[in-house]
């Protein structure tokens, strides 16, 4: 049973937003709702990580604030009430990655459900996304299906090498497993809720 009301105060507001998706979103919202709904019965993870911050968690103030303002309001709510106690990693092949050193100050994220989350599964992992402001996220890919929920940002994000499209908070974006894609921000932060099923264990790598 979830023991963290505000991670499950945070995952009851994403389904829902899910739930009023249409077109080209609804398959993205299926996979993340069916995600969530699974984190939501997950149970607290007996060893749950210590909490940890990145350079990037400057720009979660604002990031948190421009949510606030959309339609992921109860999302943003319910994290800030999780934000001193969370633990913010980097992956660890673009921790490896010369060509990444000027991006890993303005990036991080938090597993909230997953084999290192709040909330313990191993055939999930379900947690939040934070980049810096004028920031390229270069073409990765990874085995595991993915979607994403826009939590705040105005940022463009690009699948395969299809044209760069501008996803605005509430948007919902699908990645099949290994599909190519990349991500690149504006002036503002993008904060975006990710949701992973299939090989979790193989962390993204630049293509």
């Amino acid at each position: 049973m979830m023991a963290n009301r505000a991670l499950d105060e945070l995952l009851s507001q994403a389904i829902a937003l899910c739930g009023a998706a249409e077109g080209e979103s609804a398959e993205a919202a299926t996979l993340f709702a069916a995600i969530a709904a699974r984190a939501q019965v997950a149970p607290a993870n007996p060893k749950p990580p210590a909490p940890h911050r990145l350079p990037a968690c400057r720009h979660l103030a604002p990031a948190l604030s421009l949510a606030a303002k959309g339609p992921a309001a109860g999302i943003s709510n319910a994290f800030a009430a999780m934000d001193k106690t969370l633990c913010w990693v980097q992956n660890p092949n673009y921790v490896a990655d010369p060509a990444m050193a000027g991006f890993l100050p303005d990036y991080g994220y938090v597993e909230l459900a997953g084999p290192g989350g709040i909330a313990h599964d191993e055939k999930i992992a379900l947690g939040i996304l934070l980049i810096g402001p004028g920031r390229l996220y270069p073409q990765h890919s990874h085995p595991a299906r993915e979607a994403y929920l826009v939590l705040a940002g105005d940022a463009e994000w690009r699948r395969d090498g299809e044209p760069w499209r501008m996803r605005v908070a509430g948007a919902l974006i699908h990645h099949t497993p290994n599909q190519t894609h990349a991500m690149r921000t504006s002036d503002q932060p993008l904060l975006a809720l990710y949701a992973w099923q299939g090989d979790i264990a193989t962390a993204a790598s630049l293509v």
